[in-house]
């Protein structure tokens, strides 16, 4: 069969297939984005996997290798009450995060502007001050528990 100005003939099943490419194509994209977890909250769970982090090491060198709190207002709770300890250590770590996840819901409905765009650069500067904070601290809490060995 010779083309047509309309190419093979059959234009209707191409139209067609496009269409439902592009609904499956957006269909997809919606359903990745309802299970996947969105890069801006990645921050918020380094915060959160940061602090946990420093929790551990830091009951794993108190327990089992005779390391001592350096923090002065945790020292003593150390000693004498471990389990409170954890729970506000911990709560410690997950408050901030989900400050930083408010904050970051409020940036989504603000306008763009100059004045949001330097808060929002405030805001990444402390995220990465945390997180490298929250960094060295469990590096230093491995080096130590690693010198007990």
């Amino acid at each position: 069969m010779p083309p047509t100005l309309f190419g093979s003939g059959n234009i209707s099943k191409t139209v067609i297939w496009k269409i439902n490419e592009d609904v499956v194509i957006k269909y997809r994209h919606e359903k990745m984005e309802s299970h996947t977890l969105r890069h801006k909250n990645l921050p918020c769970l380094a915060l959160v996997s940061m602090g946990c982090l420093d929790l551990l090491t830091t009951i794993i060198g108190i327990l089992y290798l005779g390391a001592a709190e350096l923090n002065p207002w945790f020292a003593e709770m150390t000693k004498t009450n471990l389990p409170a300890y954890a729970v506000i250590r911990l709560s410690l770590a997950i408050f901030p995060a989900l400050l930083f996840y408010k904050i970051e819901k409020i940036f989504e409905k603000a306008e763009a502007g100059d004045e949001v765009e330097k808060a929002r650069l405030l805001i990444n500067c402390a995220y990465f001050t945390s997180v490298v904070a929250l960094a060295a601290i469990v590096a230093n809490n491995i080096v130590v528990m690693a010198k007990a060995v």
